[in-house]
């Protein structure tokens, strides 16, 4: 992701937190998504920005692409509190240079 942030040294995804370690930048807060686990090809979950945009003309039309999921806490696997299964995990980017 370090191609995405010029000047970018280091960058780290932190799910289920807030705010960046100490001496890091933050790129932007947003929400831990994944493809399905019913789908073969579920591979890893990404920190999708809270303010994304759809690109200049992409389509909601579904083309058998990928199909972002948000995640939800289990309680038990994870404790609850200060997890919620009611609610979507929280991610931020963070970079260092």
């Amino acid at each position: 992701m370090c191609y995405l942030f010029q000047g970018c040294v280091n960058s780290h995804n932190d799910f289920s937190k807030k705010t960046c370690y100490n001496g890091w930048k933050l790129e932007y807060r947003g929400f831990l998504m994944t493809e399905r686990d019913i789908h073969a090809n579920n591979k890893q979950n990404t920190c999708v920005d809270k303010d994304a945009e759809a690109a200049q003309g992409s389509s909601s039309a579904n083309t058998e692409g990928a199909l972002f999921h948000f995640v939800f806490p289990t309680c038990g696997t994870l404790k609850c509190p200060p997890y919620n299964s009611a609610s979507a995990l929280a991610c931020v980017v963070c970079s260092k240079k």
